[in-house]
């Protein structure tokens, strides 16, 4: 059981005393990876460059209290499993953070990381 402000899966609930606090994670962002699409049922995807190149999104959870996203992905295009972390800025409309990934096959050094930012898509 959630109350509201807690943290939740996908979608931040508001408090009562701050409605405009309702900022959903779900809908579009350009990133510096290319486009990002956070889905409601708490998945999504990105374009990597190429329509070639789709991540996916296997889960995500938002914190309100932290303003911290976190989702898993999956990158096919090289076997690639990460985890990613992003800060809400207070504005609402930009996320940043980093990933951290390692190949599905865990083998050594054959992942890597870096730095990630986001930004809401004017049209959302």
């Amino acid at each position: 059981m959630t109350s509201a402000g807690q943290k939740i899966c996908g979608t931040l609930i508001p408090d009562d005393s701050k409605s405009q606090a309702s900022v959903a994670i779900a809908g579009k962002w350009q990133s510096d990876f290319g486009p990002v699409f956070f889905k409601p049922d708490l998945t999504g995807y990105w374009y990597q460059g190429s329509a070639t190149k789709v991540g996916q999104i296997k889960d995500w959870t938002y914190d309100s209290k932290t303003r911290k996203l976190i989702f898993h992905y999956y990158q096919s295009w090289n076997q690639m499993n990460g985890t990613a972390t992003f800060t809400l800025l207070e504005d609402g409309k930009r996320l940043a953070g980093g990933w951290t990934q390692q190949s599905e096959f865990g083998s050594p050094g054959s992942g890597g990381s870096g730095g990630w930012t986001m930004t809401r898509d004017p049209s959302q």
